[in-house]
């Protein structure tokens, strides 16, 4: 282990980052009754704490809480003349060794050096980010990285003790982390960066790290690689976590894009701009550059289905009744807006219609019988004059099917006799 210069010592190294291991001079020493067991976290506790030890009290405390054995001394008793008994027979204590003295616990054994590698990960971490030197603060961040291997005691996760730990050295390791990316980033060390994003992955997938191994691959010009980074990234994303990636990896996704396909957008932000921002309930109102786009994919595609297509051209004009005074512009232009309202209301979801002029609203209808236009025809009627006001104005409503395009004439148009048309 790191940091072990003495080699006259025994060294009894406790590894508490990730799987738990016990070395004595390089040899994996077991002890009987496993990590759950009162002995073996007896044991953690003695070694983590080191020479200055842990109190009798702490150690009741943590081990067997405040519920029935808080003061149960003699539990205690047992659980330690275990351990002492378990560590002579590993061949760790010896005759005059010891674990427990003037109510404190503690690892005294002539001769003997304990090493926590949890311990010399804080130290080195702590160390390099008060580092000012960015040259030395880089083999600092590096040495302390490669320490972090894994969370403390992960199966203690419940002990109070270690829990407080893991959460105290995770914040350590992500500052380092952080500081050492950094670094990398803005040296072009890319091949090193990617080595340490993608160990910081392995531990915690965060979408930190993600973007950190993509920067690295594209920094490396290893553009079809980060494409496959990104998209392994969105997917455990979303699976995980059920999140949309953030405005950080998009980012980084779209650069990938641009450089792979030439597109700066990928698809599910099309779809996102594809997207009604309106109130999607009714028929779809478009102006008339757009209905004339529609008209002509409909024409194309009735050619394959067979479908019926009708156009229905709706006027509105003020009547000429004595008992209605004349109408001004602007109670004309609230009842166009009203007509537009309940033609709308009227048409299905996928029917299309637009203003055509400053009287008139284009509709085109698709899979309907001219009889069943002559009944949205009244249905337009009906919803119009619920409308105040609506009695100063009459509708006109003509119906034609679609005919197909003249081809070879220029520019294609539909055209209509003049006696094809219906009033209604």
């Amino acid at each position: 282990m790191q940091g072990v210069e003495n080699s006259e010592k025994r060294v009894l190294e406790v590894r508490m980052l990730g799987d738990l291991q016990i070395m004595l001079e390089d040899k994996e020493i077991k002890l009987p009754g496993g990590i759950y067991s009162k002995t073996m976290r007896l044991f953690l506790l003695i070694a983590y704490y080191g020479d200055r030890g842990i109190s009798r009290e702490d150690v009741l405390e943590l081990l067997y809480g405040d519920g029935e054995y808080a003061d149960d001394s003699g539990s205690l008793r047992v659980a330690s003349y275990r351990l002492r008994k378990q560590l002579t027979e590993a061949g760790i204590l010896f005759e005059k060794g010891s674990i427990s003295k003037k109510g404190k616990f503690r690892l005294s054994q002539e001769g003997l050096e304990v090493v926590v590698d949890a311990r010399i990960f804080e130290e080195a971490a702590h160390k390099a980010l008060r580092t000012r030197s960015e040259q030395e603060q880089e083999e600092l961040l590096e040495k302390a990285c490669k320490m972090y291997v894994g969370e403390f005691l992960p199966a203690l996760a419940a002990e109070m003790w270690v829990a407080g730990k893991q959460a105290s050295y995770q914040n350590l390791y992500f500052q380092c982390l952080r500081r050492y990316l950094g670094i990398l980033a803005r040296t072009g060390k890319y091949g090193k960066m990617l080595f340490v994003a993608r160990n910081a992955l392995r531990l915690y997938p965060y979408e930190e790290w993600c973007v950190a191994e993509l920067d690295a691959l594209m920094g490396m010009g290893r553009w079809k690689e980060a494409e496959e980074a990104a998209q392994r990234s969105t997917k455990s994303l979303m699976d995980r976590m059920g999140v949309h990636p953030s405005k950080e990896l998009e980012e980084r996704i779209r650069k990938i894009d641009l450089q792979l396909k030439g597109s700066t957008k990928n698809l599910m932000e099309i779809c996102r701009e594809l997207e009604e921002v309106c109130d999607d309930s009714g028929a779809y109102c478009c102006n008339y550059q757009s209905f004339v786009g529609t008209y002509h994919y409909e024409m194309r595609r009735i050619e394959r289905t067979g479908e019926s297509l009708y156009l229905v051209l709706c006027s509105m004009t003020e009547k000429e009744e004595t008992k209605y005074p004349g109408v001004e512009d602007r109670d004309f232009e609230i009842a166009i807006e009203q007509l537009g309202s309940a033609i709308r209301q009227a048409l299905r979801r996928a029917d299309v219609y637009t203003r055509y002029g400053s009287n008139q609203y284009l509709m085109l209808l698709v899979g309907l019988k001219q009889e069943d236009c002559a009944i949205i025809s009244s249905r337009i009627q009906n919803l119009f004059g619920r409308n105040p006001g609506a009695g100063k104005f009459a509708l006109h409503h003509f119906i034609a099917p679609a005919a197909p395009a003249v081809r070879g004439e220029g520019n294609p148009e539909v055209k209509f006799k003049q006696n094809n048309w219906g009033v209604m």
